[in-house]
């Protein structure tokens, strides 16, 4: 064997626009490669709206509204992450937008995005709003196995819908 196990990554540039996760591949290799892996970690930054929906309750735009009173929920779920938190605006019972509160941390895909609607009590209002995740931020790169035989590692982020995010490897 000729190098060594990656020992870390990092994220030099993180680049913007990127609507995806890039692709993310490592060089460097020996003959005798073990593969390395890594993820790249991101926060979500934007929500599209897809369908409005109807007869949504309106709701403070400035905070999501306190569980157990009337507004729309934005829950997103899934991506591998946390922390991320939205909430709508709503305009005459339609969905018109989505404003991201807290990007989250730790996404290595796309997550979910649910909306539901609530009237005082309980009760459900609003039907038929979609969203999707339109906007990533990238944090971080994760090393998950270092492999083996790496003299001089290097890291190459490509596609995503986005440009100039740059990562390193050490071994």
């Amino acid at each position: 064997r000729t190098g060594s196990q990656i020992l870390s990554t990092s994220l030099t540039n993180a680049g913007s626009g990127y609507t995806n996760f890039p692709a993310l591949s490592i060089g460097g290799a020996g003959a005798n490669v073990h593969p390395a892996s890594a993820n790249v970690l991101a926060g979500i930054s934007t929500i599209a709206v897809a369908n409005g929906g109807s007869a949504y309750v309106n709701q403070n735009p400035v905070s999501p509204p306190a569980a157990n009173t009337a507004g729309t929920f934005v829950d997103i779920v899934g991506g591998g992450g946390t922390g991320a938190t939205a909430y709508a605006t709503v305009s005459g019972g339609v969905v018109t937008a989505i404003t991201i509160a807290n990007p989250g941390t730790g996404y290595t895909s796309m997550p979910t995005i649910h909306i539901s609607s609530t009237i005082s009590g309980g009760g459900l209002a609003g039907s038929g709003a979609t969203a999707n995740v339109s906007g990533i931020t990238l944090q971080n790169i994760a090393l998950s196995d270092g492999g083996f035989d790496y003299t001089t590692p290097t890291i190459s982020l490509t596609g995503g819908g986005g440009s100039g995010a740059t990562g390193a490897a050490v071994s």
